[in-house]
C-alpha cells in the first residue's frame, strides 16, 4: 500500500516520516486522498486545455490586443467592453479603468482615491514596475492596447510584433 509511513523507502524519509505528527491512515483514508489527488489532476488539465483555447481564440479574433495585453487580458478587455467593436471605440482611459468602476464611482463620489488600473493590473509590464510607476505603465499599456484594438477592428493587420517591441521600449524608457 504505496503511500503509507512504514513503506517510505529513504531512510531520511522514514525517519521524518515515524516523527510525522498526524493519525496513521487506513487503506479508505488512503482511497479518499487519492481520488482527491486524481481529481485535481484533471482539474489542472482541464485548466491548460482552457489556456490553450483561450490563446487561440484571443489570437484569431483579435491578434494584435493579444500581443500588447495577454490573450488572457485581451479576452477579458473584450467581454468588459463589449466587443472588439466598443473596445476600438474607446479612448485608452477608459481602456485603462476597465475592471475598476466600481473604485472610479466611489473616487467620484469623495469616498476613495482614483484607480490606476483596473484588470490591467495583472499584465506582466504593470506587475513588474515599481509601485510608484504602475499607474504610468498601465496608461503606457492601454495606449497601446487602444491602437491594437483599432488596428485588429478596422484593418485586420498583423502588427503584433513591432507594437510589443514599441511598448516595450516605452516602458524601458520609463522604469530608467
Amino acid at each position: 500500500a504505496q503511500g503509507f509511513r512504514d513503506d517510505v523507502e529513504d531512510a531520511d524519509a522514514a525517519a521524518l516520516a515515524k516523527n510525522s505528527a498526524g493519525m496513521e491512515f487506513s487503506e479508505e483514508d488512503m482511497e479518499q486522498v487519492k481520488q482527491y489527488a486524481k481529481s485535481i489532476q484533471v482539474l489542472f488539465e482541464l485548466r491548460k486545455g482552457m489556456d490553450a483555447y483561450i490563446e487561440t481564440a484571443a489570437r484569431r479574433f483579435a491578434p494584435n490586443t493579444a500581443a500588447i495585453a495577454g490573450p488572457a487580458i485581451a479576452l477579458r478587455l473584450l467581454v468588459l467592453a463589449g466587443g472588439l467593436d466598443k473596445l476600438a471605440k474607446m479612448p485608452s482611459s477608459t481602456i485603462q479603468l476597465l475592471g475598476a468602476e466600481k473604485a472610479l464611482f466611489r473616487h467620484l463620489k469623495g469616498q476613495g482615491r482614483s484607480p490606476k488600473h483596473g484588470i490591467l493590473f495583472s499584465h506582466d509590464l504593470v506587475q513588474k514596475a515599481p509601485h510608484e510607476l504602475k499607474g504610468k505603465v498601465a496608461r503606457l499599456v492601454a495606449a497601446k492596447i487602444a491602437i491594437a484594438a483599432r488596428v485588429d477592428y478596422f484593418s485586420k493587420d498583423d502588427r503584433s510584433a513591432k507594437m510589443r517591441g514599441e511598448l516595450e521600449a516605452q516602458v524601458g524608457v520609463v522604469l530608467k
